[in-house]
């Protein structure tokens, strides 16, 4: 399953005057291990090049930061506790356990569950950072800063079972040939997939989903590199008139699940029966225009040797509770043809227009005696239906260009309108402007003599990057002043930012939309060129 990494090559070069990186590069795997503890063992994960060019020994640190999909920052090490490395003149290789030590490291939101329950880096992609800092100050060393690579973590695919079907019922002269086969899980590991083939009885008053979580599997083997197996014959085979469920579950060479979530395939269930049959497929529930109102549609087979009576529809479950049937085409009582006649069932539902989740229940009987029956239902997870109201028709913000922006103290100062017109009309309960970006560009590194902390600059002005705006559907300008890092007298700059602005209005729904600007210093002169790029964020 794992593939070997590239390595990750940092070349740090020291002058006569001290430490100074005059090229650094960095190399990533972009599919590395998810598991942690491969990151610390497999010396080929990481490694570190620093080229120390001067004739005397150096000692840096090395800082790492680990940032998720959306740029939050999920790891990183603690510079505190980070080991010092004396770096002797020439080229020095370190290893995973120089750079990223496990017992030094913070995790933080979804990997820091995941790392405390499962050692396991989430499915996402992410963005590796590494620069090299002073051990005493902690200040960035050389010229090059902080160079960073993305990589991603595979999710990989859970099998889909084939054989035995869902639902399917098989005969006593069926027994002696169950066959069980699945697809492989995808995409394909480097290594040999053992699958684990797993049955349970599903007992009287269980459904399949229960059977499993609570019940003692009856079958239980691993099966390496295969994807399909008769009933294993050390396990004593299914009994006639019982229900059973079934799946299995991919596993690397380690023994740990593949898959995320469950980490198994979708359960099949199956049954030895010989009383009367009913099969449902293919339940479909979509939205409509009418908030609330549902479609819906799934699949009758009549498996029996006689015709049968569609006789009953109902709804098990809802989520939210609540949901009925509206309509149904065909109305019951409907017949359907012998061994394996098909009826396609359709009609209306009325819910939540929050509706997520939905089961139906169908009966047949056999025609003309009600004594011979079969019920079952089926269950799907509704789709959200899609929210319009940020569309182009209707909502529009407009931020008109700022007349001036202004630069004095190491701030960014101007006064911003904004326009909101909705269709139909509705209510502003509030404004929100999020500073979501910012960055400047000095013509050298020089002209930022002090400050060079990030945490301390590229905020509004109280400390945030979120400021609160005037309710009401005529808002008034909002007063925008943002912090910048100093500059060396007479340096030019470059400064880009964006903007947020979010609406919530009375009914709940929120809209928003990003607003960039840019604006030069030259020199000594505070001249205004600011050319704001509107960009809608749906």
């Amino acid at each position: 399953m794992y593939k070997k990494f590239k390595l990750l090559v940092v070349l740090i070069f020291l002058s006569a005057g001290g430490l100074k990186a005059q090229n650094i590069q960095l190399l990533m795997s972009p599919k590395p291990s998810p598991y942690i503890s491969d990151w610390q063992q497999r010396t080929e994960t990481v490694k570190l090049l620093i080229i120390n060019s001067s004739t005397k020994d150096i000692q840096v640190k090395i800082k790492t930061e680990l940032f998720d999909g959306k740029g939050t920052l999920v790891a990183n090490t603690d510079a505190a506790k980070m080991p010092v490395l004396t770096v002797p003149p020439g080229s020095s290789t370190y290893n995973p356990e120089d750079i990223i030590p496990s017992n030094v490291v913070n995790y933080k939101g979804n990997l820091e569950k995941s790392a405390i329950t499962t050692g396991r880096i989430p499915d996402d992609n992410y963005r590796i950072c590494v620069a090299l800092i002073d051990p005493v100050t902690g200040a960035p060393v050389g010229t090059s800063g902080t160079v960073c690579k993305t990589f991603s973590i595979m999710a990989y695919q859970a099998p889909t079972l084939v054989n035995p079907k869902d639902k399917e019922a098989i005969s006593e002269s069926g027994m002696k040939g169950i066959v069980f086969r699945w697809t492989p899980v995808t995409p394909a590991p480097s290594t040999i997939v053992t699958y684990r083939l797993q049955v349970w009885e599903v007992l009287e008053g269980q459904n399949s989903m229960t059977a499993l979580r609570s019940n003692q599997p009856i079958v239980e083997k691993d099966l390496k590199g295969v994807l399909q197996t008769q009933w294993p014959v050390e396990f004593a085979m299914p009994e006639m008139g019982k229900n059973y469920v079934w799946t299995v579950t991919p596993l690397d060479d380690q023994g740990r699940k593949l898959v995320d979530g469950l980490g198994f395939a979708q359960p099949f269930a199956f049954s030895m029966q010989t009383q009367y049959i009913i099969q449902l497929d293919s339940l479909k529930v979509k939205c409509t225009s009418t908030p609330g109102l549902y479609t819906y549609s799934y699949i009758i087979t009549n498996l029996n040797n006689t015709v049968a009576e569609f006789t009953n529809i109902s709804i098990t479950t809802s989520t939210p509770g609540g949901a009925t049937i509206a309509s149904t085409v065909p109305n019951p009582v409907v017949s359907i043809a012998a061994s394996g006649g098909i009826l396609l069932v359709s009609g209306t539902i009325t819910a939540s227009s929050s509706l997520s989740y939905i089961c139906i229940k169908t009966r047949i009987q056999k025609q003309g005696d009600p004594n011979k029956n079969a019920e079952d239902y089926l269950c799907d997870t509704v789709k959200p239906c899609r929210c319009a109201d940020c569309d182009d028709k209707h909502f529009t913000l407009t931020a008109n260009a700022p007349a001036q922006i202004n630069y004095t103290n190491n701030i960014l100062s101007y006064s911003q309108s904004v326009s909101i017109t909705t269709a139909p009309p509705k209510t502003i309960k509030n404004i929100k402007a999020e500073l979501v970006y910012f960055e400047m560009t000095p013509e050298n590194n020089f002209c930022i003599p002090c400050n060079k902390d990030a945490a301390t600059y590229g905020h509004f002005t109280n400390g945030t990057n979120s400021l609160a705006w005037n309710t009401g559907n005529n808002p008034p300008p909002l007063n925008i002043n943002i912090t910048t890092p100093q500059l060396t007298p007479c340096c030019s700059a470059v400064f880009r930012w964006c903007i947020r602005y979010k609406i919530e209005f009375t009914d709940c729904t929120t809209c928003n939309k990003l607003v960039c600007y840019e604006k030069k210093k030259e020199g000594c002169n505070d001249q205004i060129d600011h050319d704001p790029l509107n960009k809608n964020i749906k």
